[in-house]
């Protein structure tokens, strides 16, 4: 179930960023703000976004929009 929701959260954040929003504090506010929770059900924090994002930006790999 982890990996589904993680799954389903990255293709959230990155619509977010295809909107405009490209900071990690920006899309923690907006999930927040959109009542989307983390896996465990918290508040989303910029420490959970650059961790979700992590594989992604360690190999250097721009989301294609």
């Amino acid at each position: 179930m982890t990996r589904f929701v993680s799954s389903r959260n990255k293709l959230i954040i990155q619509a977010f960023q295809r909107s405009g929003v490209t900071s990690l504090r920006g899309i923690a506010i907006t999930l927040n703000n959109r009542g989307v929770r983390t896996a465990r059900g918290g508040q989303w924090q910029v420490s959970n976004v650059r961790n979700l994002l992590a594989p992604m930006l360690q190999r250097k790999v721009r989301p294609t929009f």
